[in-house]
Protein backbone atom coordinates (compact mmCIF):
# COMPACT_ATOMS: atom_id res chain seq x y z
CA UNK A 1 0.00 0.00 0.00
CA UNK A 2 1.31 3.45 -1.01
CA UNK A 3 2.24 5.17 1.94
CA UNK A 4 0.66 8.75 0.51
CA UNK A 5 -2.99 7.05 0.24
CA UNK A 6 -5.29 8.24 3.04
CA UNK A 7 -4.35 9.72 6.47
CA UNK A 8 -2.13 7.92 9.04
CA UNK A 9 -3.26 7.85 12.85
CA UNK A 10 -0.97 10.28 13.85
CA UNK A 11 -2.48 12.89 11.24
CA UNK A 12 -5.98 11.53 12.91
CA UNK A 13 -4.75 12.14 15.89
CA UNK A 14 -3.62 15.69 15.53
CA UNK A 15 -7.16 16.44 13.57
CA UNK A 16 -9.33 15.32 16.66
CA UNK A 17 -6.76 17.25 19.19
CA UNK A 18 -7.19 19.97 16.78
CA UNK A 19 -11.06 19.56 17.12
CA UNK A 20 -11.15 19.20 20.57
CA UNK A 21 -9.07 22.77 20.71
CA UNK A 22 -11.24 24.62 18.61
CA UNK A 23 -14.90 22.78 19.18
CA UNK A 24 -15.13 20.88 22.60
CA UNK A 25 -13.03 23.18 25.11
CA UNK A 26 -15.02 26.59 24.24
CA UNK A 27 -18.02 24.92 24.32
CA UNK A 28 -17.29 22.90 27.36
CA UNK A 29 -16.14 26.49 29.53
CA UNK A 30 -19.37 28.39 28.11
CA UNK A 31 -21.39 25.34 29.50
CA UNK A 32 -19.68 25.28 33.03
CA UNK A 33 -20.00 29.20 33.05
CA UNK A 34 -23.69 28.89 32.59
CA UNK A 35 -24.58 26.44 35.13
CA UNK A 36 -25.20 23.44 32.88
CA UNK A 37 -23.19 20.43 32.80
CA UNK A 38 -19.82 20.82 30.69
CA UNK A 39 -20.76 17.42 29.41
CA UNK A 40 -23.34 19.17 27.31
CA UNK A 41 -21.11 20.30 24.87
CA UNK A 42 -19.93 16.71 24.09
CA UNK A 43 -23.11 17.15 21.90
CA UNK A 44 -20.70 18.91 19.24
CA UNK A 45 -19.55 15.34 18.28
CA UNK A 46 -22.85 14.34 17.03
CA UNK A 47 -22.65 14.40 13.07
CA UNK A 48 -24.21 17.11 11.30
CA UNK A 49 -26.22 18.91 13.70
CA UNK A 50 -24.41 18.80 17.50
CA UNK A 51 -23.26 22.06 17.06
CA UNK A 52 -26.43 23.49 16.03
CA UNK A 53 -27.97 21.50 19.45
CA UNK A 54 -25.28 23.00 21.50
CA UNK A 55 -26.04 26.56 20.28
CA UNK A 56 -29.62 26.09 20.31
CA UNK A 57 -29.08 24.66 24.15
CA UNK A 58 -27.20 27.73 25.00
CA UNK A 59 -29.51 30.56 23.22
CA UNK A 60 -32.59 29.56 24.84
CA UNK A 61 -30.90 28.43 28.21
CA UNK A 62 -32.01 30.58 31.51
CA UNK A 63 -28.48 32.22 32.16
CA UNK A 64 -27.22 33.09 35.89
CA UNK A 65 -27.46 37.28 37.02
CA UNK A 66 -23.67 38.94 37.66
CA UNK A 67 -25.21 41.69 39.16
CA UNK A 68 -25.99 43.77 35.90
CA UNK A 69 -21.96 43.68 34.99
CA UNK A 70 -20.96 42.41 31.03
Amino acid sequence: MDASMGLGIVQLVIIFVVMIALYLFPIWKIFGKTGMNPYLSLLVFVPGIGFLICILILAFADWPDVDGQY
